[in-house]
């Protein structure tokens, strides 16, 4: 990164330096997957890369369902909406897989559904809590921790989750209240694992 100037990367296009950047960032990971012990520092890489993408899909999805909102009154959606719910998909590498499960127009309740629910999408809530809970469990050895406690009762209230009950209960509530939910774990993480050995250290 350090290597481009500004005018390398207007001179070389966004797009192109994306798609640059989306190589690189996958040699990254199919080489760290490849090639690294699974030991801590392994471990801790899974558990960052999880919490990320927990995070990134909550956020992901309120933005889009802001827009969402603003129209639900109308009979049809605009075709703005539809490709705001496209662009929403292809970024999270998800736009093949909602064609194939549900071979239909893209729908907001869908795409919802795919993003927090579908435990066959890579990139879901409900797949990166799973691993969290595991990559947590792998850490501490036991469940019985706050911190694993916290990530076993994120991982299964998304688990048993039904995408009706979550519009029922309003899309913004359950994004803000699970946002602040994945806060409180991560703070929690960082005082079993970091804060600790800290002390230790000292």
């Amino acid at each position: 990164m350090r290597e481009f100037s500004p005018e390398q990367m207007y001179a070389q296009g966004l797009s192109e330096f994306l798609d640059w950047l989306k190589r690189r960032s996958a040699s990254f990971r199919g080489v760290t997957i490849g090639t690294m012990g699974r030991d801590e520092g392994y471990e801790f890489l899974r558990l960052g890369t999880f919490v990320e993408r927990g995070d990134f899909a909550l956020r992901f999805l309120g933005m889009h369902f802001t827009e969402h909102r603003r129209r639900e009154n109308r009979e049809a959606r605009s075709a703005v909406e539809y490709y705001q719910f496209s662009a929403l998909l292809h970024a999270m590498s998800a736009f093949e897989t909602y064609r194939r499960i549900y071979r239909d127009t893209i729908e907001p309740v869908r795409v919802a559904e795919l993003v927090l629910l579908r435990e066959d999408m890579p990139r879901s809530l409900a797949v990166s809590m799973s691993a969290v809970e595991d990559v947590v469990h792998r850490l501490t050895g036991s469940s019985r921790t706050e911190v694993g406690r916290q990530a076993g009762a994120l991982s299964a209230s998304i688990r048993f989750s039904r995408i009706d009950q979550i519009f029922d209960g309003g899309m913004y509530a359950f994004i803000d209240s699970f946002i602040s939910r994945l806060y409180q774990l991560t703070d929690e993480i960082v005082d079993q694992f970091m804060m600790s050995r800290d002390v230790i250290a000292n």
